[in-house]
């Protein structure tokens, strides 16, 4: 290859490069247009719209030709989905962040990584202290550790799920499941959380539904996922907490495949099977799968 030749691909990668900052330079004007109109016909706007944002991030991933990794792309649609959700709505996150720090961090890097570099993040070192956030309208955004099966005595103080079932209508939402792809700069491998905010869940063609279920000690979780399997529907994992100071009452998070609305007929009907032994069963939100699956563990036990 002659001088001149390099010369000639350098300048046509200068040329796409300038073309890729214009262009990103237009969509940012388009954004402002869009939270101008979002703010004109609401006082609240919906400022996040994780099932349009996991639509976009396939699509694109379906037209990449292998040059480019599936992570990158991910990568890079997420900075620019996040910098352009910023220009609509300013928006803040608060993240868990427990002892020791290294795993904090860790935490810390993950809501990073998807949520931007330019993110606004704010520690919190309880989950408590993330849902408070919210509650207090700190935060926009919380960010908090998958929920694991803990047994009794193990883990004494209620899980943050658990807190938000008893949370009443004014609960946020279960809306995201990050990391979407995982990077070596996302922490540790197999690391990874739920995002709640006060934002509406909507469908994005491949999801996941978390409803929690209070119920009597004795009710097995093959007796729940029974209940549901009868109602039409599929569970993908379940978690399960029950209260050191009442061990007559169990809490039960299952994901199911598919989304589903509160008001679906086949939550009633599972429900429904339960009988007494149910106590309470709400719906948390709703995630778009990310490509390599849910966030909770497998659902028999």
């Amino acid at each position: 290859m002659s001088d001149e030749q390099l010369k000639a691909f350098r300048r046509e990668i200068d040329r796409i490069d300038d073309a890729l900052i214009e262009l990103l330079n237009e969509r940012a004007e388009v954004a402002l247009k869009v939270g101008a109109l979002k703010r004109s016909v609401s006082a609240e706007p919906v400022f996040l719209r994780p099932g349009r944002e996991a639509e976009v991030l396939r699509r694109l991933a379906g037209r990449a030709d292998n040059k480019f990794p599936a992570a990158v792309i991910a990568r890079l649609w997420r900075e620019i989905i996040s910098a352009t959700l910023r220009l609509e709505t300013p928006y803040k996150i608060s993240v868990f962040e427990p002892e020791p720090r290294i795993e904090g961090l860790s935490y810390l890097a993950l809501a990073r990584a998807y949520f931007g570099v330019e993110s606004t993040l704010k520690p919190a070192r309880t989950e408590a202290g993330v849902l408070r956030a919210i509650r207090d309208g700190w935060a926009s955004i919380g960010v908090l550790p998958v929920p694991v099966d803990e047994l009794p005595g193990e883990v004494p103080k209620e899980p943050w799920w658990v807190t938000l079932a008893s949370a009443g209508d004014q609960r946020p939402n279960i809306v995201i499941r990050l990391p979407w792809l995982p990077t070596p700069v996302d922490g540790p491998q197999g690391l990874a959380a739920l995002a709640v905010a006060r934002a509406p869940t909507e469908p994005s063609g491949d999801d996941l539904t978390l409803v929690a279920l209070e119920t009597v000690d004795q009710t097995s979780r093959n007796r729940i996922q029974g209940a549901f399997r009868d109602a039409g529907l599929e569970l993908a994992g379940a978690a399960g907490w029950q209260m050191p100071a009442d061990q007559t009452v169990r809490w039960t998070l299952v994901e199911l495949v598919g989304y589903l609305e509160e008001s679906d007929s086949r939550l009633a009907t599972a429900g429904a099977a339960l009988g007494n032994a149910l106590r309470k069963l709400v719906r948390l939100g709703a995630y778009a799968r990310p490509p390599l699956g849910g966030g909770l563990s497998p659902a028999t036990a």
